[in-house]
């Protein structure tokens, strides 16, 4: 090993490791010198010295953020190195930027253009600080004009776009939701990409504890729209939902007001409700095609010849609603031990492919299984539990699903068998 190699390296370490401790120090003042102020004269100007001191450190904070994008060595241990050193200041921003107080002055030191620089990394722990820094920023309303207009809007779309991280998109997507609220600035945010980058909305219950969801207008560009809430909450829309609008997700055990006619937009692709069962629905969306109701109590008004998947899950007397003129391809029909098992229609869809009749076990006391007297002979996929077939199996069929409580033999030729299978997913 090359001496003149090895000191080198020695000097290039010790040098990393001094400015990951000033950069540690420089935090631990920012975080403590606004409210380090003494009633003494001497105590205050000791204070202001602490602050000219700490915008310093920003400045040059902020001018290092700029200059890493260009410092990348060619050689493999340089460029992870150089990531690591945009790592680093990427989260220094991020904790900087969480103190009120601190905000004004890293824009003024050029922080925003800094964070859009190092935005462009490809390390994730990098774009999720400046996510969280473009975020703090946006929370001040004096600061939005400044971010608008220096381009963050485009770089958050950018970040948004190209991540699966749940955290960054939340992160980005609070961020625009901040800038949207300032005045006059729709058309800039809508040349960055804002519209498109928040066409799919989701509430869970992780991120809202409320009994009641008021929706107000909603983007007219608006896909998908998903709230799954495990608290019975209350969920009101105000207007009609956008008629761009393709998937609708609603998953409460309380109320929607969505079964008013003229609700739902005619192109609606799929409607999921779990629960929702205070109001019967007046009219299903003639374009639908994927309809999942759970623990629907209400009569389905006629579904339209575009449906071809219908999963019904507790809802024993709808399941008749599908007849021979169905252009229905997939039917899912399931049960618990508190419901009786649902019958199936007399004639079945001339289309229909995948058939689940799938019930839970028989508990003690329970009569017999319930029995399938007739199979559709378009069949290639079935899937079974908690009941019995006295019909013959289509020869179409090209996989058969048994369930733990199926407990009849089946004779079947050509086809895959899954036994025992244990299920994950009610489609």
């Amino acid at each position: 090993m090359d001496p003149m190699r090895n000191t080198h390296k020695a000097r290039r370490e010790k040098k990393e490791e001094e400015e990951r401790r000033r950069q540690s120090v420089s935090a631990a003042q920012a975080r403590d010198s606004v409210n380090d102020s003494s009633a003494q004269p001497a105590g205050h100007a000791a204070s202001e010295e602490r602050r000219c001191r700490l915008a310093i450190s920003m400045a040059t904070l902020t001018r290092k953020a700029r200059d890493s994008v260009n410092d990348s060595s060619a050689q493999p241990a340089g460029h992870a190195a150089s990531e690591e050193r945009r790592c680093r200041l990427a989260i220094s921003m991020a904790t900087l930027t969480r103190k009120p107080d601190k905000r004004a002055e890293l824009v003024r030191q050029g922080a925003v253009a800094a964070l859009i620089k190092l935005s462009n990394s490809a390390d994730s722990r990098t774009r999720l600080s400046c996510c969280r820094a473009f975020n703090n920023l946006a929370s001040d309303p004096e600061l939005r004009r400044d971010l608008v207009e220096q381009g963050t809007a485009a770089a958050i779309v950018s970040m948004a776009g190209f991540s699966h991280n749940k955290a960054l998109k939340r992160e980005c997507v609070e961020a625009l939701c901040k800038l949207a609220a300032l005045p006059g600035a729709e058309v800039d945010l809508a040349r960055a990409g804002v519209i498109s980058c928040v066409m799919h909305v989701q509430v869970s219950q992780s991120c809202c504890e409320t009994d009641l969801l008021v929706f107000g207008r909603l983007l007219d560009s608006l896909r998908r729209l998903a709230v799954d809430m495990a608290r019975p909450a209350q969920i009101v829309f105000e207007q009609p939902l956008p008629s761009l609008l393709e998937r609708v997700v609603l998953v409460t055990n309380g109320a929607a007001n969505i079964s008013s006619a003229g609700m739902l937009p005619a192109g609606l692709r799929l409607l999921l409700l779990h629960g929702c069962q205070h109001q019967p629905l007046e009219e299903v969306p003639p374009g639908l095609r994927v309809l999942n109701l759970h623990g629907y109590a209400h009569p389905l008004p006629p579904l339209p010849d575009t449906l071809e998947t219908l999963v019904l899950f507790d809802c024993a007397h709808n399941v008749t609603v599908v007849d021979a003129s169905s252009n229905l391809r997939s039917l899912s029909v399931y049960w618990r031990p508190l419901h009786h098992a649902p019958p199936l229609p007399a004639r079945w869809p001339a289309r229909l492919e995948r058939l689940v009749y799938w019930g839970p076990r028989k508990s003690e006391g329970a009569e017999h299984y319930p029995c399938i007297e007739n199979l559709p002979p378009t069949l290639r996929q079935l899937e079974l539990n908690a009941c019995e077939v006295r019909a013959p199996l289509p020869q179409t069929l090209q996989e058969v699903r048994l369930g733990l409580a199926f407990k009849q033999p089946l004779e079947v030729k050509g086809a895959t068998v899954k036994v025992n299978s244990f299920r994950m997913r009610y489609d």
